[in-house]
Order: C-alpha cells, then sequence, then structure tokens
C-alpha cells in the first residue's frame, strides 16, 4: 500500500510542531477521522486534503512526493534525534534528492553531462591519521589551484570544473550543515545547508568537509549506520582535511609570522580574513601548534577578548567578524539559464527547478535579459 500520502502528512505535523490534538482543532475534524488519514487507513476527501495543505502552508503536491529518501547520505552516524529534528533532517534530504534529480534534468537536457574527472577522482587514498588527512587535503588545494582556481572562493567552480555536482540550499533545519548523496548515476552529489544562521565560514568548511569525505572514504560501502566510534574517525578525518584545504600549515605559517607584533586577538582574526575560515578553524591550528597537552586556553583568551572588544559575548553558532563568503553553484544555474532561453522549459519548470515563485522567476530571467542585452 502507498502510504506516501500518510506520511508526508505525519512529517509535516511534526515539522510544524503540532501534536495530533491540534491539528485535528484547525482541522476541525474528529481525532478518530484524522487518525485513520494519518495512519494511512483512509484517505482524505479533495476538501480535506486541501484543507490540510492549507493548515502547513504549503503546495497540495509536496503532499504526494516520496515521503522517505530513496538512499541514505554517505559518511554519516544516525544521530538521536526528537521526532520533530528526524522529520527535518527527512524533508532535506528528501529536499536535496529531488534538486538533484532536477540537476540531472538539466543536464541532459542541455546536452552537458559531466561525471567527476578521472584526474579529481584518481586523487582518492586512504590515511593513516588526521595529519595524513590535513596534508592531502593542502595537495589536493594545490590540485585546483594548478588549474587556475587560486583562491577559495572558486572552490565550488573548481569543483564543478571536476564533475562534482554540488548545490547549496537552505534546509528546513540547522541542524543539517550538509551531506553527500550517491545519485542514481553511481556519481557522488554534495548538498551544502545555505540556513540563514549558518555562517559562509561554516557553509564552506562543510563543502570542504564533505570533498574529504569523497576523497578519503568513498571506496567504503554504504551503511545504514556506523558504530560511534568509526563515525568520530572519519569525521576527524573530514575535518582534517578541510582544514587542509583551507589552511595549509605552511601557509598559515607564513601568515601567522607575519603578523608578529599585532595583538594576539587582531592576529587571529587577521588570518581568519585571509583563509576566509572560522575562527574556530584559526584556533584548532593554534592549539596543535602549540604542541602541549593541554594546550593554552585559546578558546578562552579568544572569547575573553571578544567581550572586551565588542561589549558582549560571542554566541557559540555565531561567527567572530563573518566573511561575505557565499556557496553557490553557478554551473546548475547557467544550465537552468541556457535551457530556459533555448525554449527547451517553460516558466513554470524554470521556478520549479529553482525553488523560486513565478514571480520570483520572472525577476530573475528579466535581470538575465538585461545581463544578455
Amino acid at each position: 500500500m502507498d502510504n506516501r500520502l500518510a506520511e508526508n502528512i505525519k512529517r509535516y505535523r511534526l515539522m510544524r510542531g503540532l501534536d495530533q490534538s491540534q491539528l485535528v482543532s484547525l482541522l476541525a475534524v474528529s481525532r478518530v477521522t484524522y487518525s485513520k488519514i494519518e495512519t494511512g487507513r483512509s484517505k482524505p476527501t479533495d476538501d480535506m486534503f486541501y484543507r490540510i495543505a492549507k493548515v502547513f502552508g504549503i503546495s497540495p503536491v509536496l503532499l504526494l512526493e516520496n515521503s522517505q529518501p530513496r538512499s541514505n547520505p554517505r559518511f554519516r552516524h544516525k544521530k538521536i534525534r526528537t521526532q520533530q529534528e528526524n522529520a527535518f533532517c527527512v524533508q532535506a534530504i528528501l529536499d536535496a534528492e529531488r534538486k538533484f534529480a532536477d540537476y540531472e534534468f538539466i543536464e541532459e537536457v542541455a546536452k552537458e553531462n559531466c561525471p567527476p574527472s578521472a584526474g579529481f577522482m584518481g586523487l582518492r587514498r586512504t590515511v593513516q591519521n588526521v595529519a595524513e588527512a590535513r596534508q592531502f587535503g593542502s595537495e589536493v588545494r594545490k590540485f585546483f589551484f594548478s588549474q587556475g582556481f587560486t583562491s577559495v572562493r572558486r572552490l565550488g567552480e573548481a569543483l564543478e570544473a571536476n564533475g562534482v555536482k554540488y548545490l547549496a540550499f537552505p534546509f528546513p533545519t540547522a541542524a543539517e550543515v550538509g551531506f553527500t548523496l550517491q545519485l542514481p548515476s553511481g556519481h557522488f552529489a554534495i548538498a551544502v545547508n545555505t540556513n540563514i544562521s549558518i555562517p559562509g565560514e561554516r557553509q564552506l568548511f562543510t563543502l570542504c568537509h564533505e570533498v574529504g569525505h569523497m576523497l578519503l572514504h568513498s571506496f567504503d560501502e554504504p551503511t545504514d549506520e556506523i558504530s560511534a566510534v568509526e563515525a568520530k574517525h572519519i569525521e576527524n578525518e573530514a575535518d582534517a582535511f578541510a582544514s587542509g584545504l583551507l589552511l595549509p600549515d605552511d601557509e598559515f605559517e607564513a601568515a601567522w609570522r607575519s603578523s608578529d607584533g599585532v595583538p594576539w586577538f587582531n592576529r587571529v582574526l587577521s588570518v581568519k580574513k585571509i583563509f576566509m575560515v572560522s575562527y574556530k578553524t584559526v584556533l584548532k591550528r593554534l592549539e596543535e601548534r602549540s604542541g602541549t597537552n593541554p594546550p593554552p586556553p585559546y578558546r578562552v583568551w579568544f572569547h575573553q577578548n571578544y567581550r572586551r572588544q565588542f561589549g558582549r559575548s560571542l554566541p557559540a553558532r555565531e561567527e567572530a567578524c563573518p566573511s561575505d563568503i557565499r556557496i553557490e553553484s553557478s554551473r546548475f544555474i547557467r544550465l537552468a539559464r541556457k535551457i530556459f532561453f533555448d525554449g527547451e522549459i517553460t516558466m513554470s519548470r524554470l521556478a520549479e527547478v529553482l525553488g523560486k515563485s513565478i514571480l520570483e522567476t520572472r525577476d530573475l530571467v528579466s535581470s538575465w535579459t538585461k545581463e544578455g542585452a
């Protein structure tokens, strides 16, 4: 029996933070009637179907889409979450699957399929420890730079030039910052959360982290769940890879030495700005550089200095002096634009692919037209 409708209704109810009694009240139906709908024992009337969508504030079409992901994100340990958190995370995966299906659709229409390059995938290897993982990240940075992508701002372009699909879009929750999916084609694709509460530095680090997983761990067979010990091990390797890609040891040392004589707090901010990384990444590198166990309390010092300089405490999820770095997929937009102007898709289909309203899409097309004039 196809329970997509029932499962979607339940997931959206949980995402909205409603219990059954509250939703029953909003729909003005009996508890028994609603219970049968949510458990799949009966179908809602057409009127009830549209009322449910209206209460959730979504298009009715979304209630009829896939209710369960077709694949589990790779390289991720299942965390214990509340029902609401789990509903949000499932929705993020479903959104990513739909967007990547659209990505492959526009590739096919544009006749520009681009599988991962042999040169990029040929870099894959296993490492013995986090130090090797960080060094590997630095080597991959040099690989991209040798191709002409000489700024981390162009990391997205570098990945797309090497056939790696990635999309950056707001997830319905900030609990997921990004993940890697294996597409039906067998290729890997990366989704990064651009939720407004996630700083650009974190988005960039997440993209690098997932690239690390692709190059370090894509040899592994997918599993529904891995042990906590193994999960921590591969996460530490991916973090170290991302750190090396964004902040190579030699370049970090040169930048740190060049700021000698500047107050310590300002040195951290200076290095952070140069490499467009989080202050936490710089502090982690300083801890490793110290060679002491335990390392100096750099994080305590940083927060104390931040409070003195800015007159407030720095929240845990907030970035100190954030940069304007943004993670976007230029290739996805370019292909969508191309097939629209080639007359291959309608305005409404373009809006669907881009995840925008018709009005927003018309404004975007207008701006494209002016650019091409």
